[in-house]
């Protein structure tokens, strides 16, 4: 269970950090 919960966890920050990094490209 741990190791599926830091991948799930690690999947969801990289997809949060690249719609930061679309949203931030749109207003730039």
């Amino acid at each position: 269970m741990e190791l599926i919960s830091e991948h799930y966890v690690c999947w969801m920050l990289k997809w949060q950090a690249a719609l930061v990094v679309s949203f931030v490209a749109c207003i730039v």
